[in-house]
């Protein structure tokens, strides 16, 4: 019944892989995401994986902090 579950991870991994340096902007990952299918890239320098980036990790940028919302809010309003 169960019998994915024995799948390996080489079967079913992708062999064509896009990577990207770790100097690439957040811009220029925005551009392959938006033309790619993937969701998440290798991070690659000197033929060496030294991490990889998702879509949510390069949404980061765009999170507020909520000590620092509240401060800014607070300063607009003592204004």
């Amino acid at each position: 019944m169960y019998e994915f579950l024995q799948e390996t991870v080489e079967n079913k991994m992708m062999r064509s892989v896009r990577s990207v340096m770790p100097k690439t902007t957040v811009a220029g990952l925005y551009r392959l995401f938006a033309v790619d299918e993937y969701d998440a890239y290798p991070v690659v320098r000197d033929d060496t994986l030294v991490g990889i980036v998702s879509r949510p990790d390069a949404l980061k940028i765009f999170a507020l902090i909520e000590t620092e919302c509240c401060r800014d809010m607070t300063l607009g309003w003592k204004r």
